[in-house]
């Protein structure tokens, strides 16, 4: 069965996520451990931390936002699904 909808009629929602233990990394390291696969600076006075682009994302820890975009030779172009930000 399939349903077809007006782009102008679609919302797509925000997607959160939790993470509930550093595995007893301190923040500073877990910031460096995420360079590894994303390129990582910290959110400007008054910027929003709205996601706006692909394969970017906001996150929030020890009270600062920060952006993340995943690093160009990170992303599997082989298919779309592998191209989701999932």
């Amino acid at each position: 069965m399939t349903l077809l909808y007006p782009a102008d009629n679609l919302m797509i929602l925000d997607y959160n996520r939790v993470i509930k233990s550093l595995n007893d990394l301190s923040v500073e390291q877990f910031l460096e451990a995420l360079e590894e696969n994303f390129t990582v600076r910290p959110l400007a006075d008054g910027e929003s931390s709205k996601v706006e682009a692909r394969h970017t994302y906001s996150l929030f820890i020890a009270g600062k936002w920060y952006k993340m975009a995943i690093k160009p030779e990170k992303i599997d172009l082989s298919t779309p699904v592998s191209q989701l930000d999932s």
